[in-house]
């Protein structure tokens, strides 16, 4: 396809020719095809939007979960000239170039998530054990075997009115 493998910024250019073409109604030109080329055109600027919003979400995420950790940033910035190769080799590529960056944007996402889930379970996310003396007064303690009880009794009675138990 056309669009395939362009950035945002290569469909915008793509876009003012596609409109010039048509508001230029030169003889011979297919008004029609070029009005429907500018229609998919614009889904695929949509998704090239989306792509790259998506793409800088992950890295801000990433970026604070080294912050949290201290990791160190100059991995940060092998990931980001990473990126900013494919994308550079994606702007002078063919099909086949595309598809090569579509596969590096995927590994460098999924080396992303990879890492912060990494980052996660070093972190010790999970909750710190706190003695009942560290507790705030007023908190209430409630066993393990008394909460399974209360959770078996609300599960029965939701099964016999099928509604809700607070």
């Amino acid at each position: 396809m056309v669009f395939k493998g362009k950035t945002a910024s290569q469909l915008e250019a793509l876009q003012s020719q596609i409109e010039g073409k048509i508001s230029g109604k030169p003889e011979g030109v297919d008004i029609g095809y070029w009005e429907s080329l500018l229609s998919q055109l614009k889904a695929h600027m949509a998704r090239a939007r989306l792509r790259d919003r998506h793409q800088e979400n992950l890295r801000r995420k990433l970026e604070v979960l080294k912050a949290e950790q201290g990791v160190c940033v100059k991995e940060e910035e092998l990931v980001a000239q990473q990126e900013e190769s494919a994308s550079e080799a994606g702007s002078e590529a063919d099909n086949k170039d595309a598809e090569e960056e579509d596969y590096n944007a995927n590994q460098v996402a999924n080396a992303m998530l990879s890492e912060s889930f990494a980052d996660f379970e070093s972190g010790g996310y999970s909750p710190v054990y706190l003695s009942q003396y560290q507790l705030e007064p007023g908190t209430l303690i409630v066993s393990e075997e008394d909460d399974l009880q209360r959770l078996a009794f609300t599960r029965v009675q939701v099964q016999g009115t099928g509604s809700r138990v607070e």
